[in-house]
C-alpha cells in the first residue's frame, strides 16, 4: 500500500488555510501608506466600465440604470465623470476644476448647474439623488488624507479616522470618516459623510485594488456609492485604470460644458466672481 503525501492527509483531513487575521497598525503608520500609495500617481488618470444602481424619483417610484461609465482624473482639483448609454450618448456629467463644479443632466429633462469651488449646493440629478462633483473627487480616495487632524477608532476589520467639525450651533460634530481596511493593502475601504446632525449623506465603498502598472498606484476597480437617506445606490465596475501623460489639468476634459460654448435652456449658474 502507497502512503499518502502530507498534501494528501491534510485534504482528507478537512484542513484549510488560516483564516486571515486582521492587521493593527499605528496610526501614523497607516495614513502613510495610503499617502505613499496616492504618491505614486504620476500622471492623469481615466478609469472605463459600467454603472448600475437605481433611484426614486420625484413620484417615489424606484428606477434602474445600467450605463457605460467614464471617469477621467487628476487629482485632487480635476474630474469628471461621464454616464453615456448604448450608443455612446451622454447622459449625465458631473465634474470640476480649480476654479469650479457643474452638473450636466440629459434625463429626464435637461438641467445645467455651475458654481464655484466651495459653494456647492445639494443639486439633485435625478430629482432626489445629491451629486456633489468635490464630494465624489473625495469618494475616489485619492485626495490628500491629512490624518494628523483625525481621532481614531479601531473595530474588527478598519481603522476608522475620524474627522471633525463645528455644525451650526458651534458644537462638534463628525464630518467624515475613512475606514482604512486592516488586511492587505491596508488601503481605503470606506468613506462615510455626514450632515451636521451626525445623519449619513454618502457612503464610498472602494475595493478589489490593483496595481495599474509597475510602480503605479493600487486603484480601486469597484466604487459603490451609497445615499441611505435617498435609498439610492450607484457602482461603478471598473475594467480598466490608464495612466495617461496628456491628461493634464489644462486638458479639455475638464473644461465646463457652458465655457465648451454649450447653451442649455434649464440652467442654474452661480456667479465665480
Amino acid at each position: 500500500m502507497k502512503h499518502l503525501g502530507l498534501a494528501s492527509v491534510l485534504l482528507f483531513a478537512g484542513c484549510q488555510e488560516p483564516e486571515r487575521m486582521p492587521v493593527f497598525t499605528p496610526m501614523r503608520q497607516a495614513v502613510g501608506i495610503v499617502e505613499a500609495n496616492r504618491h505614486r500617481v504620476r500622471t492623469g488618470l481615466k478609469a472605463t466600465g459600467t454603472a448600475r444602481g437605481y433611484f426614486k424619483d420625484n413620484r417615489g417610484n424606484r428606477r434602474h440604470l445600467d450605463l457605460g461609465a467614464k471617469l477621467q482624473v487628476v487629482p485632487p482639483t480635476h474630474m469628471r465623470f461621464v454616464l453615456q448609454d448604448a450608443l455612446g450618448q451622454d447622459q449625465l456629467e458631473v465634474g470640476m476644476n480649480d476654479a469650479k463644479w457643474w452638473l450636466l443632466v440629459r434625463q429626464p429633462e435637461e438641467r445645467y448647474f455651475e458654481g464655484p469651488m466651495g459653494t456647492e449646493p445639494d443639486v439633485s440629478i435625478t430629482g432626489t439623488v445629491p451629486l456633489k462633483a468635490e464630494q465624489l473627487m473625495e469618494s475616489l480616495g485619492l485626495n490628500p488624507l491629512g490624518g494628523a487632524h483625525a481621532g481614531q477608532r479601531v473595530v474588527d476589520d478598519h481603522q476608522q479616522l475620524i474627522f471633525m467639525t463645528k455644525g451650526e450651533d458651534g458644537r462638534a460634530a463628525i464630518e467624515k470618516e475613512y475606514w482604512l481596511d486592516r488586511y492587505p493593502p491596508l488601503l481605503i475601504g470606506r468613506i462615510v459623510f455626514r450632515d451636521d446632525e451626525g445623519r449619513m449623506t454618502l457612503e464610498s465603498h472602494l475595493g478589489r485594488y490593483r496595481p495599474v502598472a509597475d510602480g503605479g498606484p493600487q486603484l480601486p476597480h469597484e466604487l459603490r456609492l451609497v445615499w441611505p437617506s435617498e435609498e439610492a445606490e450607484l457602482a461603478f465596475h471598473i475594467r480598466n485604470w490608464d495612466e495617461l501623460e496628456r491628461l493634464t489639468v489644462d486638458h479639455r476634459a475638464f473644461v465646463s460644458p457652458r465655457d465648451r460654448g454649450g447653451r442649455f435652456d434649464d440652467e442654474m449658474i452661480t456667479p465665480t466672481d
